[in-house]
């Protein structure tokens, strides 16, 4: 069936305190919900979002297995060294091991919302290597993220590349920008195309 996203975008002017007050309710009150199963989580940056998900996790009061989609693998990083990694099912990022060349590439497509393309770079460079695991992992992720037992983050880049069957598995937490990336994403291509 279809799948509700809910989307909180109550604008007023109030204190850091009372932000982060409203968004923890409401990213509370969000992931009891029967109803939904991704959330969208906006937020000006340094309003202490990242804390709300360690603490959300660390409580243990979510029914289904979150997955945490963060902007930035400096964020997701952060997360894992603040969550700590017996936490986490922590997504790697192929970037650190993609030769410099070929990592632009894959980032250039990935910016402009060509996944499929950014994909397929992936695989043709894994099937040169010798132990390509890690390469098959991130290229076939419904192995790894089938019966997930931990909370998972990832980037949204790799967030908006999954297969949307997996989906069902999680409760899905999109950290802030994300649809500014679908938007610019979408621009670019018709642009382009």
């Amino acid at each position: 069936g279809r799948k509700q996203i809910t989307y909180s975008n109550k604008q007023t002017t109030i204190s850091i305190d009372e932000c982060v007050e409203q968004v923890s309710s409401e990213l509370n009150a969000a992931i009891q919900k029967k109803a939904a199963n991704i959330h969208l989580i906006p937020g000006q940056t340094g309003i202490g979002k990242t804390t709300l998900y360690v603490n959300l996790i660390k409580s243990r009061k979510h029914k289904k297995t979150l997955l945490i989609a963060v902007p930035t693998n400096n964020l997701k990083t952060e997360l894992v060294q603040k969550i700590g990694k017996d936490n986490i099912l922590e997504i790697p990022s192929l970037m650190i091991t993609l030769p410099p060349k070929l990592h632009q590439t894959i980032e250039e497509y990935y910016n402009k919302g060509f996944i499929k393309e950014a994909l397929d770079s992936i695989e043709t460079y894994a099937h040169k290597l010798t132990d390509n695991s890690i390469f098959m992992n991130y290229l076939h992720p419904e192995t790894v993220l089938a019966h997930p037992s931990k909370c998972v983050i990832m980037t949204h880049a790799r967030f908006l590349s999954l297969p949307h069957q997996i989906l069902k598995n999680f409760e899905v937490l999109i950290d802030e920008d994300i649809y500014i990336r679908c938007l610019h994403a979408l621009v670019l291509s018709r642009f382009l195309l």
